[in-house]
């Protein structure tokens, strides 16, 4: 099970609150899509609950994350710059 309880992030500069008091329950076999406008945080989130590490730099949080025997993956939305150039080595425009 995975489960979050009155989960808020708060952008550190602006102190906007990006997430407020959010609450969730997942079962095994449950899944979950996260929507909202640009810039509302979901991005934040997933990081968050992937790793805290990401977003200690710009946000902090307060409440509750248990992730019991869940394996979790993140993929960023931006690559780092050595991981696109591996790409483009393997797979350029020749490749098809």
């Amino acid at each position: 099970m995975f489960q979050i309880n009155h989960l808020s992030i708060t952008h550190t500069q602006d102190l906007r609150s990006m997430v407020p008091d959010f609450s969730l329950v997942l079962q095994p076999g449950d899944k979950a899509a996260v929507i909202g406008e640009e810039g509302d945080g979901k991005s934040t989130l997933l990081k968050l609950l992937f790793d805290e590490a990401l977003i200690s730099d710009y946000a902090e949080w307060s409440g509750q994350i248990q992730r019991g025997q869940t394996r979790m993956g993140y993929l960023p939305q931006e690559l780092p710059p050595q991981a696109l150039h591996r790409y483009s080595l393997r797979h350029g425009p020749d490749s098809a």
